[in-house]
């Protein structure tokens, strides 16, 4: 079971779009930067109990591709 923390920083599941680097959290929300651009994103738990987050703009039908793992830690 892995979770988001603070400080670090993650890779795209697809790896097509840059990292996220975690700043601050919460139970349910992570707040990221990537490139100077910061913004929160909505944690979800998968059926291993790893976490694991999508960037809320994208269709339900490409979050696979703009997910980011909290077990992909760059």
């Amino acid at each position: 079971m892995s979770r988001f923390e603070i400080g670090k920083s993650y890779g795209n599941v697809e790896c097509g779009f840059d990292p996220i680097t975690v700043i601050k959290r919460t139970a349910k929300m992570i707040f990221v930067d990537r490139d100077g651009n910061q913004w929160r994103m909505k944690i979800r738990v998968d059926s291993n109990g790893d976490e694991w987050v999508v960037d809320s703009y994208l269709p339900r039908r490409y979050y696979e591709v703009g997910a980011y793992s909290s077990k992909y830690v760059v």
